[in-house]
């Protein structure tokens, strides 16, 4: 997992919209881990894939574009959520991602921007073995005659 130190996640917003200082709207986001990939997912409806540019500099992720409402048609808005107009979102990214892997996709309404981790940023097994000369016929976990069995540490 990546270590808190490391980066940060800006405080997270209210559920909702927010405006911008420049008269557009912030995306939520909701960022995910594995062990081998960080994703965030932007909620982002109305917005075309054309009309979004994803971009890393000075490890940061900077997204904006542009999202229009539905046409009404005959209807008039009495009510909206929705936002529509101009977005931005500039987030921290962590050190230990490989931003030249990364791959963005918009589905249904949701920006999807991937980045593989690092080998550093990988969290990795290690197997502990006894040394050889501690295993033998009838020893096979490698115990000393007289002592208990391995015990983990954790």
């Amino acid at each position: 997992m990546l270590q808190p130190q490391n980066w940060s996640v800006p405080a997270m917003m209210p559920p909702g919209w927010m405006a911008t200082p420049a008269d557009g709207f912030v995306p939520p986001v909701d960022v995910l881990e594995s062990n081998n990939d960080l994703i965030y997912i932007f909620a982002i409806p109305g917005a075309r894939p054309e009309n979004v540019r994803v971009e890393v500099r000075q490890q940061a992720l900077e997204i904006e574009g542009n999202a229009s409402l539905p046409d009404g048609g005959q209807y008039v808005y009495r009510y909206q959520e929705w936002p529509a107009g101009r977005f931005y979102r500039f987030l921290p990214l962590s050190p230990e991602i490989d931003a030249e892997k990364a791959a963005a996709s918009f589905n249904q309404g949701l920006l999807t921007v991937r980045f593989p981790k690092t080998a550093r940023g990988r969290q990795i097994a290690i197997n502990v073995q006894a040394p050889a000369s501690q295993q033998g016929p009838g020893n096979p976990e490698g115990n000393q005659p007289g002592s208990p069995g391995r015990t983990p540490l954790i």
